[in-house]
């Protein structure tokens, strides 16, 4: 939301920016174009590791009963109604997990897509559960012995930057 006096004010909790090559992404918003394609009963977007980027947005997209729709569909009508950098860089099609009233429960998206998130073959850096560090490194590989590696560095930083790391392990 931007205020008459240019005062910018983010509508989304700080887990849900996702910050893409040092812009901030609100996965509401996405959701929201998202929401208005007609095969799309239920999105949610969460953050995803990317090399030159940070992190990019994935949709997690359940259509409606009867309805058809492809990754490439989807991401065409993102870049029709949002600025590119804001798209989605990957759709998954699936049930998307809720609580017994309704809501979508990210955090579920999150954890499962975090399993998939080890090193890539890219060499990017992702997260692992703060008691698996210590021995094998946030990022699951072996720790190298002077330390932390260079893209251990990197999350570490975009990390405290989003306040959700305190300390260099």
């Amino acid at each position: 939301m931007i205020h008459p006096d240019g005062y910018i004010q983010l509508k989304d909790r700080s887990k849900d920016i996702i910050i893409s090559g040092g812009e901030n992404v609100s996965s509401i918003k996405v959701e929201n174009t998202l929401y208005a394609h007609p095969a799309v009963l239920a999105c949610a977007v969460v953050a995803h590791p990317h090399e030159k980027w940070g992190e990019t947005p994935v949709a997690y997209v359940e259509l409606k009963e009867g309805a058809s729709a492809d990754k490439a569909e989807l991401i065409a009508w993102s870049r029709q109604h949002l600025a590119p950098f804001k798209c989605p860089t990957d759709v998954v099609f699936t049930t998307i997990p809720r609580t017994s009233t309704g809501k979508i429960q990210k955090f579920r998206l999150r954890q499962a897509r975090r399993a998939e998130w080890r090193h890539s073959s890219a060499g990017v850096c992702l997260r692992v559960p703060r008691a698996d560090r210590k021995a094998v490194g946030k990022c699951g590989a072996a720790r190298p012995a002077e330390g932390i590696g260079e893209c251990h560095r990197v999350h570490q930083a975009r990390l405290m930057h989003r306040g959700q790391f305190s300390r260099v392990l």
